[in-house]
């Protein structure tokens, strides 16, 4: 990014911050060298970005990825109808998509998965109960994915759910909370 001292001033979303601050201190916990390539996979929701966009009824997921590596700039702006379109081009090019279906070779050391539930109404969910008071994912099955997750307060406080190593997990905890 451009400092403010220049006049550009670049404005970050509270997720793109968060993300970068969860793969630092991921790639810190690691050991990794500096010179360690690593990417993060982010997960974007297609459906507002395509152009029309789908309607609110499809059912289908509309998942698109983008996948900087540590030394480019997170930026999930950059994720419009356009490269989204060409994304669509590029998969009906290729012979067999399930050599890019994301699984463990996707989030494995060196590389992060970071996916937000922070967006979705999981506690206006009633089931006859009334409000759910806590919610997290049941198990996350591959090392280096995170789920950002909203808190039951409604307060703007956020959750987050990891998996890594337990030694790792540990040195994680003091790079993430050493701001």
């Amino acid at each position: 990014g451009k400092s403010k001292e220049d006049g550009n001033t670049i404005n970050y979303s509270t997720y793109e911050m968060l993300a970068a601050h969860i793969w630092r201190s991921v790639s810190k916990a690691r050991g990794l060298p500096e010179d360690q390539e690593t990417r993060l996979y982010i997960p974007i929701n297609g459906r507002s970005r395509l152009q029309p966009p789908l309607p609110p009824g499809y059912l289908g997921n509309a998942i698109f990825s983008t996948i900087p590596k540590a030394w480019q700039e997170i930026s999930i702006m950059r994720m419009d109808n356009e490269y989204l379109r060409s994304a669509l081009d590029y998969l009906k090019l290729q012979p067999d998509l399930n050599a890019l279906v994301p699984g463990a070779h996707t989030f494995g050391c060196p590389d992060v998965g970071i996916n937000s539930w922070a967006k979705f109404p999981v506690y206006d969910a009633d089931f006859g109960w009334g409000r759910p008071i806590f919610m997290r994912p049941g198990w996350i099955i591959y090392e280096g994915l995170a789920i950002i997750i909203p808190s039951s307060t409604n307060d703007g406080s956020l959750y987050l759910a990891m998996t890594l190593p337990p030694h790792h997990m540990k040195l994680f905890q003091e790079f993430f909370y050493d701001i």
